[in-house]
């Protein structure tokens, strides 16, 4: 069973719109991410007279929202100002696990800011939300 670090993970997101341009490699610029959960939504089925809830599933899937956090980097077109910068906008990303294994959706990103900081780096924040399926390959 292979087991993965950090080194082995890679964050990349498209630099355009609606799942179009080129996927760009944020990896290196990303320090922080707090992956990726997925949910199946339920409701509850129990009846009068039960004494512990009981659930069945809807059939609708969610991903909590996602958040980067990392060095701040203005390379137009390429760097994680350019990219997560566009408030508004749904786009694609890609999170390869470790070997091959893939996780791809579009994200609408919700929520940049700018992060400096007296006698550090400056950083970033984003806030995207996951928008339709999870697909694993």
């Amino acid at each position: 069973m292979a087991k993965y670090g950090s080194d082995s993970l890679k964050i990349e997101i498209k630099d355009g719109e609606g799942g179009l341009g080129e996927l760009q490699d944020i990896s290196a610029d990303v320090l922080e991410f707090n992956g990726l959960d997925i949910s199946a939504e339920t409701e509850e089925s129990h009846g009068f007279g039960k004494s512990w809830a009981e659930y069945l599933a809807t059939g609708l899937y969610r991903g909590a929202d996602i958040t980067l956090k990392g060095f701040y980097d203005d390379t137009t077109s390429t760097g994680t100002d350019a990219l997560l910068n566009r408030k508004g906008v749904t786009t694609e990303m890609v999170v390869t696990w470790g070997g091959t294994k893939t996780s791809t959706f579009d994200v609408l990103i919700k929520n940049y800011k700018r992060l400096p900081a007296r006698g550090e780096l400056t950083k970033y924040e984003c806030t995207m939300a996951i928008s339709g399926e999870v697909v694993e390959a």
